[in-house]
């Protein structure tokens, strides 16, 4: 009698703690927000604003206000976006993500969560370093990225307006650094034909503006590419199954994994255009503003990077 009591008190101690440890494991990280988000626990009435890096248990439950976002983080690593609006469990949340498929696209939204969990400290010395260059006198600022490669035969060039300077001289020259063309323009603006300019493709090229009137104020040497059909054939089937999953579950970590394809495949001003295009659905994430930014500067597209953090927090 003595041991099957001593087994029932072993039991109703160990029980508890096996539910919590499961309980512990079973749960959510929240790696980014955008929009009003709110939850409450099983044992609370009271709505409290989600944060990100709290962490979310099975009974807890979510309140998306309109235009709401959230990014989450099991246990075991895996990664999900909340987007509905209104209310739902936690543990309803984790039935979508064991019945989720695994993906091309799942692969390069991996890499953006892994960026999204660096160090916090980074923004404020992105937004420091962006505003100190912006400021360098006689320098006129790419509007593209300052290397990409281009897969259709149309290439297009853009800057940002210098004070005062009303011509531009745009020059662009191969990798033995002879100056293969040069047009005048007052636009900021310049397309062009690589075919016609018979410019080699897989070959290296670079370009530079600078004001018709005094040379002294230029932009950076910049520099592009074109794809070989070999490179354009391996990755337009990529691309097309990316687009694909887009074109059935469109959400902003997908569109920023196709972004991230792009950047891993040099086609940056593609992926800018998708950066662009997916922060404005999420405009008050911190943490994709943080990958986006890191992705400018490393671009040298400072003067994005600023408005990007211009309503940023920098204590």
């Amino acid at each position: 009698m003595n041991k099957l009591l001593s087994k029932i008190l072993i039991a109703l101690i160990i029980s508890p703690l096996i539910w919590m440890l499961l309980a512990q494991q079973n749960s959510f990280k929240v790696l980014t927000i955008s929009g009003k988000v709110s939850y409450k626990n099983s044992s609370s009435s009271t709505w409290k604003t989600l944060r990100t890096g709290e962490v979310l248990k099975m009974e807890d439950e979510l309140l998306l206000e309109k235009n709401g976002y959230l990014v989450l983080m099991s246990s075991h690593g895996k990664t999900i976006e909340v987007l509905d609006e209104g209310t739902s469990r936690v543990r309803e949340i984790e039935s979508r993500l064991n019945n989720s498929q695994t993906s091309l696209g799942k692969k390069f939204t991996d890499f953006i969560v892994q960026e999204m969990m660096t160090n916090k400290s980074e923004k404020k010395e992105m937004k420091t370093f962006a505003a100190v260059v912006r400021v360098k006198p006689n320098h006129i600022e790419s509007g593209i990225p300052a290397f990409t490669a281009f897969s259709e035969t149309e290439i297009l060039i853009k800057w940002y307006t210098y004070p005062y300077s009303s011509k531009y001289v745009l020059s662009i020259i191969n990798s033995d650094k002879a100056a293969i063309f040069m047009d005048i323009t007052e636009d900021t603006v310049y397309s062009f034909d690589s075919e016609k300019l018979k410019l080699n493709k897989g070959k290296l090229y670079y370009w530079y503006v600078f004001d018709a009137d005094n040379p002294e104020v230029v932009s950076d040497t910049n520099s592009f590419s074109l794809l070989t059909e070999q490179e354009k054939n391996a990755i337009s089937d990529s691309v097309e199954l990316l687009n694909n999953e887009l074109t059935s579950n469109r959400t902003p970590l997908n569109q920023f994994a196709l972004g991230k394809y792009y950047e891993n495949n040099n086609l940056n001003n593609d992926a800018l255009d998708q950066y662009k295009s997916a922060i404005l659905l999420i405009p008050e994430s911190e943490e994709l503003k943080k990958v986006f930014a890191k992705f400018l500067i490393k671009q040298k597209l400072y003067t994005l990077v600023s408005e990007l953090l211009k309503d940023e927090d920098t204590d």
